[in-house]
């Protein structure tokens, strides 16, 4: 069996349909899949898989699972919605809803992102990052759920301009995952880390308002607040106050600008006490989802109508080839894995015939093509019975009667000439 890191789109995985890598990460990478059921049901979606490099590392199996098992908990507009844990040739994958957009990160590469619109993503983020962290078990507990990873690159700017939060791969959830702590070791990217995460304290939610402060004043500004290696920039994180953006010059609403600092006080309780508090904080200066939208297809527009009509074709693919085969034969089943469309069509069983021909650059009627399909049975010389050989005697019609009355006919003939003629 062909296995999963050797597999190249087009190519069917399981019973996804590989079409194109959308990214990679550090120990990820994610691709746009269909996935498969039955009557022809198709439904764009997002695999993410561990790198081939790193699949057997138990660590990353563990985030993988981990990722899992809190996004099963997790039901909000502003988070994105994990479908299914699956293991393909022994590699961990995830499916997910598959997002048309850009992530923050790359809505940025553009150049800095006004206060505004910065504001409406944040906000937005926030709003989902609240609801995981109010997340409570089946007895009112709190579960204690901690993103520890937000970035640029971990929010999403759908095309209708609203933003989901991605990846709870490192989340930390002392009520999910037996004996965690929400101390230990450092994850996380460090340019957007929050004090006590840099010097591995105890983390809260507030942990993930600063990171989630981090990147707002990213997009506004253009840059992260800090730049060099990372060790140098934890220890600038841990002990130095962060500019605010009007000090550097940012056209930016001086109140705006005033609520996106308090989420980066270095000490935690004078921060937002909720992610909550910190979406109230911004509503007021949130722009409309539609300016965002219009930012989105300026810088991303292209790329997403790309992928769009690559599921277009793709499902187009799939209805021809449904249509080609009668009802009884078509499956909900995938190919084996690498298998593209084209080895689906070519490895159709032989019963299930294309449609001859009747004339040069003519298609048989779909009636005869149905005959083609389901031809009489066979009986060769060697296995013939009686029962396929019909008798001459069983197949002509009986003389007998008929040879009666002309026997009957000439004796009274006969018997009356001999009557009459000594007369």
């Amino acid at each position: 069996m062909e296995r999963f890191d050797d597999v190249l789109p087009p190519s069917w995985i399981g019973r996804y349909q590989v079409l194109e890598r959308i990214g990679a990460g550090g120990m990820a990478e994610a691709f746009l899949a269909l996935r498969h059921g039955m009557g022809g049901f198709a439904k764009p979606v997002a695999i993410k898989r561990i790198l081939p490099s790193l699949a057997g590392d138990a660590t990353f199996r563990e985030m993988m699972h981990r990722e899992a098992a809190v996004a099963a908990l997790l039901n909000h507009p502003n988070i994105v919605s994990v479908l299914e844990l699956d293991e393909v040739d022994g590699q961990l994958l995830i499916a997910m809803e598959m997002l048309f957009g850009s992530d923050a990160e790359q809505l940025g590469h553009a150049g800095p992102i006004a206060g505004a619109l910065a504001a409406r993503i944040t906000m937005d983020a926030a709003r989902g990052l609240h609801h995981a962290h109010e997340l409570r078990d089946e007895h009112g507990r709190p579960m204690g759920i901690v993103h520890r990873d937000v970035s640029p690159s971990n929010l999403f700017i759908t095309e209708q301009g609203i933003t989901k939060v991605l990846d709870f791969g490192i989340a930390s959830a002392p009520d999910v995952f037996d004996g965690e702590t929400r101390t230990g070791a450092l994850k996380g990217k460090v340019y957007f880390m929050a004090p006590e995460q840099a010097s591995q304290r105890a983390l809260d939610a507030r942990t993930d308002v600063f990171a989630l402060g981090m990147s707002m004043w990213a997009m506004v500004v253009g840059r992260p607040p800090f730049d060099g290696d990372p060790l140098s920039v934890l220890e600038r994180i841990r002990v130095s106050a962060i500019p605010s953006p009007l000090e550097l010059g940012v056209d930016i609403d001086p109140e705006l600008s005033a609520a996106l600092m308090r989420s980066l006080r270095h000490d935690p309780s004078m921060r937002y006490a909720s992610a909550a508090e910190f979406a109230d904080a911004l509503s007021r200066f949130a722009a409309d989802p539609s300016s965002i939208a219009t930012l989105l297809e300026r810088v991303s527009g292209r790329h997403v109508s790309a992928l769009r009509d690559r599921v277009r074709q793709a499902t187009r693919a799939r209805d021809r080839l449904n249509s080609d085969l009668p009802t009884s034969r078509v499956s909900s089943q995938a190919p084996p894995s690498g298998a593209s469309f084209e080895d689906t069509v070519a490895a159709r069983p032989e019963s299930v015939k294309p449609e001859p021909e009747t004339a040069p650059g003519r298609r048989a009627s779909p009636r005869s093509a149905v005959k083609e399909r389901s031809p009489s049975p066979r009986v060769t010389p060697s296995h013939r019975s009686a029962s396929f050989r019909p008798s001459a005697r069983s197949a002509a019609p009986s003389r007998l009667p008929e040879v009666l009355a002309l026997v009957i006919g000439f004796a009274l003939g006969a018997v009356l000439f001999f009557l009459i003629w000594p007369l």
